[in-house]
């Protein structure tokens, strides 16, 4: 178990500071002692604890441990098998609880890649024009937004949950889209290096001019991310699913 002394002194005192009943759980690749780096990842067991909880705990947490990377699943119900699963283990790879957050997230994802889906052809209909109504410009809007979100599921949650059921190593965004590109979850880590900075770029981004030439960008790299969607589905279908 990779995980120091301190760190659990740390842990305990956060989570026993709002509940003194909680129950702790490690796990995910801090189990592991051959495995490198890694979040870590906790499950706690407690019928008080909130989402709101878990921030208060992560801040304190943050604060203790300066720049760990820390992720709490809260349960109340102990009849959950997935929790059934961990208590009975006492911690050790609960890989089942990382896979039903991994089902949650793909369905989600399918819910995103739709609705992009529907913007996309709308807007591919109105095209890249030198002034926009202000009906297409609300169209534009909501289809950039549309085309942020997915990226930011794919990227942010569902390359790192994948990562983290094969046990790799954190390492930085373009670390997570290098290992994606070797799995085959995605055509190209270049291409979707551009998704990412055209997404920083949709959050930052005001002046006309500019908002166009990413309208047009937008309409050329969404097929990626649809095809992207696709890829990550079949992958885990085939592999942890079947």
């Amino acid at each position: 178990m990779r995980i120091s002394k301190n760190e659990i002194k740390a842990i305990k005192e956060s989570v026993n500071s709002l509940d003194k009943g909680a129950e702790i759980y490690l796990f995910g690749s801090r189990k592991v002692d051959v495995a490198k780096g890694g979040d870590i990842d906790l499950l706690i067991i407690s019928e008080k604890l909130s989402y709101d909880d878990t921030i208060k705990i992560r801040k304190n947490l943050y604060e203790k441990l300066e720049e760990q990377k820390i992720h709490i699943i809260i349960a109340h119900d102990i009849s959950d098998p997935f929790v059934k699963n961990c208590i009975q283990r006492r911690g050790v790879i609960v890989k089942d609880i990382i896979l039903d957050l991994l089902s949650k997230e793909l369905k989600l994802l399918d819910d995103s890649a739709s609705i992009l889906k529907y913007s996309y052809e709308k807007c591919k209909k109105i095209g890249i024009q030198e002034d926009y109504v202000i009906e297409d410009m609300d169209q534009f809007e909501a289809f950039t937004s549309r085309f942020a979100r997915l990226s930011d599921m794919l990227i942010q949650k569902v390359f790192r949950l994948i990562d983290k059921i094969e046990l790799d190593d954190e390492g930085t965004i373009r670390d997570r889209i290098n290992r994606a590109e070797k799995k085959g979850l995605i055509e190209s880590a270049d291409i979707f290096i551009q998704i990412r900075i055209v997404r920083n770029d949709i959050a930052h981004e005001y002046h006309i001019e500019t908002l166009k030439d990413i309208y047009k960008k937008v309409l050329e790299l969404t097929p990626y991310l649809l095809d992207c969607t696709e890829k990550i589905r079949a992958y885990c279908e085939k592999r942890y699913y079947s």
